[in-house]
This record gives structure tokens, sequence and C-alpha cells, in this order.
């Protein structure tokens, strides 16, 4: 999870993520356990098209059966100046579950809005 967007503090707890310990034979080299000062950046400029059939293969990781999400909004909070705060949900694309998202729709900006999409939200 070192370039992960989703990469955690190791001092976050919390009911979807786990542990793993290691016992090491030997002292690990200074450059495994030094601070880090910053994540590498993947230039994207640099980066050259692939041919149709490596594209077609990277297409389907995306393919889904379309149906209906059955969105719901499941609760509403006006009590902030500045936004309007709707818990939601929908279906997912598998397993029978559903999605929670947080909307928080603007009171000082007109439609259309821009999104701005925010992982691990902790809000409950």
């Amino acid at each position: 999870m070192y370039v992960g967007l989703d990469a955690a503090s190791p001092f976050e707890r919390g009911p979807t993520r786990g542990f793993r310990c290691a016992k090491y034979t030997s002292p690990l080299p200074e450059m495994l356990t030094s601070p880090l000062d910053s994540r590498p950046a993947h230039d994207y400029r640099k980066d050259q098209p692939v041919g149709d059939d490596v594209f077609r293969s990277y297409k389907s990781f995306y393919a889904y059966d379309r149906s209906d999400l059955k969105s719901r909004i499941e609760s509403v909070d006006d009590t902030s100046p500045w936004w309007r705060r709707e818990r939601v949900s929908f279906n997912a694309a598998y397993a029978n579950e559903r999605v929670i998202a947080f909307v928080f729709l603007p009171r000082n900006a007109a439609q259309p809005y821009q999104t701005i999409l925010q992982g691990r939200s902790r809000m409950r």
C-alpha cells in the first residue's frame, strides 16, 4: 500500500483493517526501517498507448451488468449553514450489498456542482 491512495497510518484502527506480524531472523537494512521522504510519483506523460488487445483486456475489468441502482436518501442533515448533508445508499454491483455515500450539497453555489470524492469516510 506504499504508493496506494488508501495507504493508512500504522496507528489507524478500524473494523476493516487487519494486522500482520513478522519475526525477522536477522536485522533489516536501514533503508527498510528509515522514514520516507515522499511517495514516488508516476509521470503519466511518459506512458505509451497499449495495443487494442491489451486495451480490451483492461476494459473488461470495468464491465458489469447494468441494473437499477435502487438509490435511496437514507437521512438528511440540514443543520449546517454551508451545506446540506445527505446519507444515500444504492445497490452494489456484487453480493446483494448496499453502498453508503455521503453527499454534501453546498448552499452558496449554483448547479451543476463539481464532484469531490474522499475515501475512508469516518461518518456513520
